[in-house]
């Protein structure tokens, strides 16, 4: 937020001796005061599981689509993914990549797919940190 360019107007409220002793302490009060309001206004992102924030208003209803909807993880990455959308990619590897998952395999974003390389034994592609694990199945 950029604070030279937003309006801005000053507040008080009342608050207990021990909190103003401590706001005493600090160098920047209200740069303080701010960061804890917007933190007690957001919630983690249920689209990217809570790696940023958003309103708490918006995160009831991002929340309900996930919850209406099929999501599969990308075994690289980790992030969530619509399964119907995925369904409907028409890229490169993504014919592939949807076959390999609905196949029993593992499944890897559009992004992550590249990075991955096949099995010599079965052709599933396999992360790299994964392959050996990945392999000892083939030795069973």
């Amino acid at each position: 937020m950029n604070h030279e360019k937003t309006k801005q107007r000053i507040v008080t409220f009342k608050l207990e001796d021990e909190f103003a002793v401590f706001l005493d302490t600090l160098p920047n009060k209200s740069e303080f005061i701010r960061k804890a309001l917007l933190a007690a206004l957001m919630e983690p992102c249920p689209v990217c599981n809570g790696k940023g924030s958003v309103p708490r208003s918006l995160r009831a209803d991002l929340q309900k689509i996930f919850d209406e909807r099929e999501f599969v993880p990308c075994s690289y990455c980790g992030y969530d993914f619509p399964l119907d959308a995925e369904k409907q990619r028409k890229g490169t590897h993504d014919k592939a990549r949807l076959k390999q998952f609905l196949n029993g395999g593992e499944f890897y974003c559009d992004d992550c797919y590249p990075k991955t390389q096949p099995c010599g034994d079965c052709g599933e592609h396999i992360a790299d940190k994964r392959m050996a694990g990945h392999k000892l199945k083939h030795a069973k």
